[in-house]
């Protein structure tokens, strides 16, 4: 249950601070890249990225400090003692979804599969060493998860990284049309 609480909050607070951004990169990016214009493509997709990670910072910062808030909210002080790990868990999270977004609208579904498969793999080599060592509790499931997503996060980028251009000037990148 607290498990559930802790993943449900945090899931809720990254759907509403979206801001739409996949479902932007959802319609825009196959219309770029079909325009042959697969550089926009990309800086959109930077952008996008970099405002996430700015949004969800700033997010998870505001989350910690209310953290007290959040455990009279809920009667529960699972944010409030894991307050850290509940801030890697919303910032991975919300950049992993991006990624996610990004590769689908490419209909690039075997390099989300792939990700998603080594990521549950890690996710089970973690906890089954938690579990051996010293059994299982709720903060060792949060750092194997939080450790997961953060796994699943670099192999975004190091998929990413192999990308050429992936990171320019964001002169001329207006996302004012995108955003609309």
């Amino acid at each position: 249950g607290r498990f559930n609480l802790f993943t449900s909050v945090a899931t809720t607070i990254i759907f509403f601070a979206s801001f739409g951004f996949d479902t932007i990169l959802n319609r825009f990016v196959p219309q770029l890249m079909g325009e042959g214009r697969r550089e926009r493509a990309l800086m959109v997709f930077t952008r996008f990225f970099i405002l996430r990670f700015s949004v969800m910072i700033i997010l998870g910062v505001t989350v910690y400090f209310l953290r007290g808030y959040f455990t009279s909210l809920f009667g529960d002080n699972a944010i409030s003692a894991y307050g850290l790990l509940f801030m890697g868990y919303m910032l991975g999270m919300g950049l992993q979804n991006l990624f996610v977004a990004f590769f689908n609208s490419l209909l690039k579904v075997k390099v989300v599969a792939f990700v998603s498969i080594l990521t549950q793999v890690f996710n089970i080599a973690i906890m089954s060493a938690f579990f051996l060592h010293s059994g299982l509790s709720l903060d060792r499931v949060l750092v194997s998860v939080v450790s997961s997503v953060a796994f699943s996060v670099f192999l975004y980028i190091a998929i990413m990284s192999r990308s050429k251009n992936l990171v320019r000037s964001f002169r001329g990148c207006d996302l004012k049309p995108y955003l609309s």
